[in-house]
């Protein structure tokens, strides 16, 4: 992944013993140029690190080895899509990913410049994997940084064969081929111990016997290691040793991305934040706008209330004369309407009754309401009756509410109640 171009540059970077803070003046135009670095701070902490003259400015954060997982493997020639699921395969099957799948982990890979690894025909390429854990430091989880990839990413760590070199304080053994870092892990102690050089001989058969390095390999030491300590490598490991200085950082053209995701966790939170910060302003001007709208409208509708008001006086006397006119005439349309004359209605309930089994008592009209009694041999002829009078065109306008017909005392005869409430005006 190309690293963004800045005019300034700040680099969070594990060092030898604490945590540094450096600072480039611009980024790499080539993947072989290198910005001039400048230590500004040391900390113990990468909290401390974090002044307030870098916000704004590109941020990187340098992933120590101890928290990395780096491996080397062999696939086949293929295009970029296969080698990437290839290569996730065979992560999973390192145990890279934590028995996680690679949707689920943070994880980068970089091809090695084409050679013949095994196979005569050269069908066959070297992949490096570098991934994170499933749990890294809760100070690594930096929101403000713009790219996080491993330490050694930073270094130029010079020649093929292994290197040592010191991080944080433990000692980090890496393997350099063709100039790219395509192994590299912790050792157990920060010193030269009789563990550390077991952990050091058993990488180095290792990595022979994958053909990573050479038979006749070398052993770098960078940074500050002492003659005895020289000399202890030599007769353990019977290797070559050569000492180089230690290396300053610096920004490549291109490094592996390992950006975690409570970082990405963090910033798609802070994302949604601004969009509802957006939102809720945009709410805000439109609120603001419509109100002044709205106030605009009520200014408006006071003044023409104030003139409807004003001319209303002036045809009151009018106003009042034609409402009165059309009370009474309300009042005449009532009496006019035949639907409401209860010798219509009574003429539309009786053609409603059945020719026997069901005869009416009583019926009785008063304004709005109408009263049905009567008797029937069964609830059944009552409840048909009451059907006939909702479907009878002339009684729409009155709403029947029957009651469920009760068998007479010494009698085999039911006696039914029937309610209706015509929906117009009373004749009163």
């Amino acid at each position: 992944m190309s690293l963004r171009e800045s005019k300034r540059l700040f680099l969070i970077f594990p060092g030898r013993e604490q945590w540094e803070l450096w600072s480039f003046e611009e980024a790499p135009q080539t993947a072989k140029s290198s910005a001039p670095a400048k230590l500004l701070l040391l900390g113990s902490s990468v909290a401390q690190l974090l002044p307030g003259h870098a916000r704004g400015a590109a941020l990187h954060v340098a992933i120590p080895v101890i928290h990395t997982f780096v491996a080397s493997i062999v696939l086949p020639e293929a295009s970029k899509s296969e080698i990437v699921h290839a290569a996730a395969l065979e992560a999973e099957r390192l145990g890279l990913f934590e028995a996680r799948s690679a949707d689920d982990s943070v994880w980068d890979w970089r091809m090695a410049p084409h050679e013949t690894v095994g196979d005569p025909l050269g069908n066959n390429r070297r992949v490096t994997i570098v991934a994170l854990p499933r749990q890294i430091p809760e100070e690594l989880v930096v929101a403000e940084a713009s790219h996080f990839s491993p330490s050694f990413e930073y270094l130029y760590l010079g020649n093929d064969g292994l290197i040592l070199w010191k991080e944080l304080g433990r000692l980090i053994i890496g393997v350099i081929r063709r100039r790219q870092m395509v192994h590299a892990q912790p050792l157990t102690d920060g010193l030269i111990t009789p563990a550390a050089l077991n952990e050091i001989r058993c990488l180095h058969f290792q990595m022979e016997a994958s053909g990573l390095i050479e038979p006749q390999t070398s052993l770098s030491l960078a940074g500050e290691f002492s003659d005895e300590n020289v000399s202890r490598l030599e007769q353990q490991l019977g290797l070559g040793v050569t000492r180089i200085s230690s290396p300053v950082p610096r920004l490549p053209s291109k490094a592996l991305e390992l950006t975690p995701l409570e970082v990405v966790s963090a910033r798609e939170g802070r994302r949604k934040n601004r969009f509802r910060f957006r939102v809720a302003l945009s709410v805000v001007v439109i609120y603001v706008t419509a109100l002044a709208v709205w106030l605009g409208w009520l200014y408006q509708l006071d003044k023409q209330v104030e003139a409807g008001a004003r001319e209303l006086e002036m045809t009151s006397p009018h106003a009042m004369e034609a409402m009165a006119i059309t009370r009474r005439w309300y009042r005449l349309e009532s009496v006019l309407d035949a639907r409401r004359d209860p010798v219509t209605i009574l003429k539309g309930i009786v053609e409603s009754m059945p020719p026997e089994g069901l005869r009416m008592t009583m019926y009785l009209q008063k304004g709005n309401d109408i009263l049905i009694e009567g008797e029937c041999r069964s609830s059944l002829v009552a409840v048909d009756f009451s059907k006939k009078l909702k479907s009878l065109p002339q009684l729409k306008g009155v709403e029947w509410m029957p009651e469920i017909p009760q068998p007479q005392r010494n009698s085999t005869m039911y006696r039914f109640v029937i309610k209706g409430r015509m929906e117009y005006a009373s004749l009163e």
